[in-house]
């Protein structure tokens, strides 16, 4: 839990559409007690934003742990689970289409869910957020790992799948030209730096 305390020590939320947010046991980290509130309503939807090697699919994996019936629905375990590896791109709208049968699947469970994808493109979580809304999700929360450039490309370098460096810097400048904001239709975006 110190871990996962650490990872997130700055924090600011950008935008909530709540009235008034309710009070979190002090020795939680601010995104766990998040998750742990967003369990009282059961079609819930955290949406991870930044770039590869930023620590979404670690602090989603922890989330998980805490949390056992949040559903994760990650683009790299559909890739893995289509293609055999998760390095491997493949056509787009055979992912798009196994996340739109996940969120059905996650709506219909009545469980939390966590979508793990990069989501650097402003259209791309627009399309995301949309398909929630259409699929049942009451309430969705951006949750942008706002990491330098640097570090990733760094933490990259130290990763079994490496992502290629061009691509970490594209996605950094659709970040910056168009960051996350609450007019793409979060009810909660908050954004992590560190």
């Amino acid at each position: 839990m110190l871990a996962l305390a650490k990872l997130l020590c700055k924090r600011q939320l950008l935008c909530k559409r709540q009235q008034k947010a309710p009070i979190s046991n002090f020795r939680e980290s601010p995104v766990v007690a998040s998750v742990k509130r967003q369990e009282d309503v059961k079609t819930r939807l955290i949406i991870l934003i930044g770039l590869p090697a930023s620590g979404k699919s670690t602090l989603a994996r922890k989330i998980v742990s805490k949390y056992p019936q949040c559903k994760l629905i990650s683009t790299d375990a559909i890739r893995a689970q289509l293609f055999g590896d998760e390095a491997i791109q493949g056509p787009w709208l055979q992912v798009w289409q196994e996340v739109q049968q996940q969120f059905h699947q996650a709506v219909s469970q009545k469980s939390l869910a966590i979508y793990d994808a990069t989501n650097a493109q402003r259209r791309r979580r627009r399309e995301v957020i949309d398909l929630a809304r259409e699929t049942g999700f009451s309430y969705i929360t951006g949750l942008w790992l706002d990491k330098s450039l640097e570090l990733c490309l760094e933490r990259n370098k130290r990763r079994k799948r490496q992502v290629p460096e061009e691509v970490i810097i594209k996605m950094s400048r659709q970040l910056t030209d168009a960051p996350p904001s609450c007019e793409e239709g979060f009810d909660r975006l908050q954004r992590i730096t560190r």
